[in-house]
């Protein structure tokens, strides 16, 4: 299922996130920008590139290779722009947290430069959802590159229908990464199909300061609580914003109907025990069962 979202700025500037945008197959200014970066014309390549992000409806796949070849470009002329280039490629990770895209489109010296970006500055990287199955549990994660140690990642998350943003703070887990749970019929999020929830998360310096931000309010991550289980169970490609939804975790130990039957089996045993014992005539049998030393 394609997400089918209609005209992207009022979508965005709404507070109900009404109206509907298709994605793009293709942006022919991209691919023209890529023919025009591989022949070395950079001045015109940063004019396609230019149009082809004013365009409506590019994935994130398109942004991600969009923001490469801008750094591409900008490094590649006689006069390089270095604060540009570094800037388009902090967006093209927020895009590409993975770096397919700077693999595939970008140049050795917009690699160099990437890996100089994420070591000297905090950036956000997150797997941007699209689709997830409607009812359950959403498990967001992200996390931070870079020298700083003291900061916090806020989940901010509007449900549609919902005016405000609200915060989540992500909890750090294992791995370098920190989540945050979007459940069903809590904080405005619907456990019914069809209605989408614009979110972001932001870095942030323990005075409070963003350090960075990986979408915004104006320009949110837009993910689609759906009950196409199929579209929601299937690794999406990159161009539909990321990967399947993350499953639920797991219930308390003392829910699991293993449990729940051993605890059944061992109470049964021990009424079972305790009745022998009570109904026996005569008295207890002596000896013993051996000792607890509880002195030591």
């Amino acid at each position: 299922m394609r997400l089918r979202l209609a005209a992207a700025l009022a979508l965005l500037s709404s507070p109900a996130l009404a109206g509907t945008l298709t994605f793009r197959a293709t942006n022919q200014n991209l691919e023209q920008a890529r023919k025009l970066v591989a022949k070395g014309r950079f001045d015109a390549a940063l004019e396609e590139l230019a149009t082809a992000e004013a365009l409506p409806g590019n994935t994130n796949a398109q942004l991600a290779d969009l923001y490469v070849l801008r750094a591409t470009a900008l490094l590649g002329e006689g006069n390089p722009d270095v604060t540009g280039a570094k800037d388009a490629l902090v967006r093209g990770a927020h895009m590409d947290p993975e770096d397919a895209a700077l693999a595939r489109s970008g140049s050795e010296a917009a690699r160099r430069l990437s890996h100089e970006v994420l070591a000297e500055r905090l950036v956000v990287l997150h797997q941007r959802l699209v689709h997830v199955e409607a009812g359950l549990p959403v498990r967001v994660r992200a996390r931070a590159t870079g020298p700083v140690l003291d900061f916090e990642l806020v989940l901010h998350y509007r449900p549609e229908g919902i005016s405000d943003f609200a915060q989540l703070a992500m909890d750090p887990v294992p791995g370098g990464q920190f989540e945050a749970w979007l459940r069903p019929h809590l904080g405005g999020v619907s456990g019914d199909p069809e209605q989408l929830v614009a979110y972001y998360i932001d870095a942030r310096a323990p005075d409070g300061t963003v350090l960075d931000t990986d979408g915004d309010a104006a320009h949110p991550i837009l993910m689609l609580l759906t009950g196409d289980k199929a579209a929601a169970a299937a690794e999406l490609p990159h161009d539909e914003g990321g990967g399947k939804a993350p499953a639920p975790p797991p219930p308390p130990l003392w829910k699991t109907p293993w449990a729940l039957a051993t605890a059944g089996s061992v109470a049964v045993a021990a009424v079972g025990v305790g009745l022998y014992f009570a109904l026996r005539p005569g008295p207890a049998p002596k000896g013993t069962l051996g000792e607890i030393d509880i002195s030591k």
